[in-house]
């Protein structure tokens, strides 16, 4: 959220997206998050911003859709 406030030019890449589907009502998923950005005032388009998430999510299907009940994120990989 923090990236997302600070630049208004913005990119998410998602890698290592893994879902494990428990039953037809539950899953969870998994993946490296990365987010980078650009102040419009940047001088360069080298001048880039960036975190690096992992990312855990715990999902159910509500309303015909599928939400996020629980997530939970850290800077390094867990093992």
């Amino acid at each position: 959220r923090r990236l997302f406030a600070r630049f208004p030019d913005r990119m998410v890449v998602v890698r290592d997206l893994e879902i494990e589907v428990i039953s037809e009502q539950l899953a969870n998923a998994s993946m490296q998050l990365v987010a980078a950005g650009r102040d419009a005032a940047a001088s360069s388009p080298l001048d880039i911003d960036g975190d690096r998430l992992y990312l855990r999510l715990a999902l159910r299907v509500e309303g015909g859709g599928w939400r996020v009940v629980r997530a939970q994120w850290r800077s390094e990989p867990w093992n």
